[in-house]
């Protein structure tokens, strides 16, 4: 209908699968630029409305929406009744790409990487834990009392995500900066097999305090900071550069924030490090 409309072909045919023409492929980022235009008149109808009714499409881990989300819901509900919050739980990769799209508002998600895409707001900043079975620390790999150095890591076999996880990036920058060649004896893609793994004594594992909070650790199983001051990562509100926001989303965004500030630790070493 549209290609007879426009008297151009959109799809090429002549090919299998089909594929799109140079008309087609115009065609389509003219429907994403409308897309964008309507979510963001969309959203200043909301604030023309008092945000009376509508939804926030927030990308985030189911675990930190506990964290995150729950706490401040009640408080978010009686001043926004009307607006619905509708969690996404994808791979860091696809949430990008939803976001680039305009599918979804912002994610929140540990600040990895520099997107200039994207602006990143900073919300937490969140310690990683280095847990080994009982006994297998020796107070040669130790800084001080319950601190590991950042040198000793790569002494142990290491039970990790699985690659292209948050936690692996985080660990690939980190031995990349310092120079330490980790062992890894086997990828898990889920936390709580991971510290029961450690509890059976299989290897170490590190961890930050948010996956500590709300999993369940072996009694036997050792817990260390890691160097003197710790080390940990930037846990941020992601959205897409230009993108309107509405005054619902602003308050949310300005709640969490408030919340966060009883979970801050503002003297960690961050990684990666962005200039």
């Amino acid at each position: 209908k549209e290609e007879a409309q426009l008297e151009v072909k959109l799809f090429d045919r002549s090919s299998y699968p089909m594929k799109l023409t140079f008309a087609g492929q115009k065609y389509i980022e003219m429907a994403e630029g409308i897309q964008k235009l309507y979510r963001n008149f969309e959203k200043i109808c909301w604030d023309i409305n008092q945000d009376r009714a509508g939804k926030i499409q927030i990308g985030i881990p189911y675990h930190r929406a506990a964290q995150i989300i729950a706490p401040v819901l009640r408080e978010f509900k009686k001043s926004y009744p009307g607006i619905e919050l509708e969690f996404v739980t994808e791979n860091v990769n696809i949430l990008y790409d939803q976001m680039d799209k305009e599918k979804i508002d912002f994610c929140i998600q540990v600040h990895l990487e520099n997107d200039l895409r994207f602006d990143y707001l900073p919300l937490l900043y969140e310690e990683m834990f280095f847990l080994a079975p009982e006994g297998m620390v020796q107070e040669r790999h130790l800084e001080s009392p319950g601190r590991i150095s950042l040198e000793s890591l790569g002494d142990f076999p290491l039970i990790l995500h699985e690659e292209g996880s948050g936690s692996r990036k985080f660990l690939e920058h980190l031995s990349q900066t310092h120079q330490i060649t980790l062992k890894t004896e086997m990828a898990i893609p889920n936390n709580q097999l991971i510290l029961s793994l450690v509890g059976q004594g299989i290897g170490c594992t590190i961890l930050s305090e948010n996956v500590l909070r709300y999993g369940v650790l072996d009694s036997t199983t050792e817990c260390f900071s890691i160097t003197p001051g710790g080390i940990g990562w930037e846990v941020s509100a992601i959205r897409k550069k230009n993108l309107q926001g509405s005054k619902c989303e602003l308050f949310l965004l300005e709640l969490i924030q408030k919340h966060l500030q009883l979970y801050q630790k503002i003297n960690l070493d961050i990684y990666p490090k962005f200039s």
